[in-house]
């Protein structure tokens, strides 16, 4: 019964908007509210575009066996541009044109940092004529989606290739078209 009268008149004194107390718990409890609640919407982001990611992928993969055809934007065949165009907007993503014009529509990011969904661009004699769409990143390897000329849309590790690595140019991050 005493320990019941001691925590009413704790609760009174916490309720009591004047004590410091009061006041300091009410900033502790809205600081952890909001801190948490920013974090979950971080996540919640995280995991939006970790999403995205992967149904551009797998968009990209389902398009594995297609023709190549210059200009091509699909459904039945492509050329590069045309298929990175096609799976970015079947994800509700707004890019397209050239090559080159895809690069300048998003943000560079170093190789190393490049992740499944990102596009990588690629020179030949001072112009950027091609572009693929990450699929998988493995130590010492780094797979693609993209349509060539000479297989048409084809799934390949670009850093084995002795043809495409030493053009590689720059990664542009998904996260950089909206």
């Amino acid at each position: 019964m005493k320990l019941l009268k001691e925590n009413k008149k704790k609760v009174k004194l916490l309720k009591d908007s004047n004590n410091p107390r009061f006041s300091l718990l009410v900033l502790l409890v809205v600081t952890l509210f909001y801190s948490c609640s920013s974090s979950r919407s971080r996540s919640d982001r995280t995991s939006y575009i970790s999403n995205q990611r992967s149904e551009i992928v797998k968009t990209a993969r389902n398009q594995i066996g297609k023709k190549y055809k210059y200009s091509a934007k699909g459904p039945n065949a492509f050329d590069c541009s045309g298929l990175v165009s096609y799976v970015f907007n079947k994800e509700g993503l707004a890019i397209s044109g050239s090559a080159s014009n895809m690069y300048s529509q998003g943000k560079s990011i170093p190789l190393q940092k490049a992740n499944p969904g990102d596009l990588i661009f690629y020179k030949k004699d001072g112009r950027i004529f091609h572009v693929s769409i990450i699929s998988r990143t493995e130590k010492g390897k780094l797979w693609v989606v993209h349509s060539t000329s000479s297989r048409g849309v084809i799934e390949e590790d670009v850093l084995a290739s002795l043809y495409w690595k030493p053009m590689i140019y720059k990664t542009v991050t998904l996260s950089s078209f909206k």
